[in-house]
């Protein structure tokens, strides 16, 4: 009996025909594909400005104290975080969709597979990162800033961390949502 059902659910399992024609099919991939490449160069573009913003701090930040260490650390993660998202820039840029659809098939779902444990994993390991810098630098910023400051940016990060990471989450959601139904056309 247990053969039977392990029969029935390979059946259920296969590749069912897809109801969009071949021009259908390759049309809404290739705007799935520039969709998903304005907003990797836009994330890129960001993370970019980042780097040169805490690079810039961190050159004018006498080495050996807490705040330097904390701008190197933010400065890696979103270092690692930008040449992630140029290399999956690269990836989706080599598949073509007018391929033979098996192996078109298989390299977007390679594709997706990255970009779902990129917008995962490596986005949550950057944030704690990120943070981690930043709060490495409270003390000298409680030392140096003015009360009120200090106060001011406290407040911001109580606020600014949720709404930040609820965002990071509703985006990383929507983009493996469009993944999952671009897969799903095929």
């Amino acid at each position: 009996m247990n053969d039977f059902k392990n029969i029935q659910d390979l059946w259920q399992q296969q590749h069912k025909p897809s109801a969009y024609s071949a021009d259908e099919l390759i049309y809404k991939a290739q705007e799935q594909k520039r969709k998903s490449s304005r907003k990797q160069m836009a994330t890129i573009v960001v993370l970019f400005t980042l780097i040169a913003i805490i690079a810039g701090l961190w050159i004018i930040t006498p080495l050996g104290n807490w705040v330097s260490t904390g701008l190197a650390i933010m400065f890696m993660a979103i270092f690692i975080r930008v040449g992630l998202e140029a290399y999956s820039y690269m990836r989706i840029q080599n598949i073509k969709v007018d391929e033979f659809s098996e192996v078109y098939r298989s390299k977007i779902m390679s594709f997706y597979r990255f970009r779902k444990n990129l917008v995962s994993l490596v986005t949550a390991v950057t944030v704690v990162l990120y943070i981690s810098g930043f709060l490495m630098m409270l003390p000298t910023f409680k030392a140096t800033l003015p009360n009120w400051f200090f106060i001011y940016i406290v407040v911001f990060l109580i606020v600014g961390i949720p709404i930040a990471t609820y965002l990071l989450i509703k985006q990383a959601r929507n983009e493996i949502r469009d993944l999952k139904e671009l897969i799903n056309m095929m």
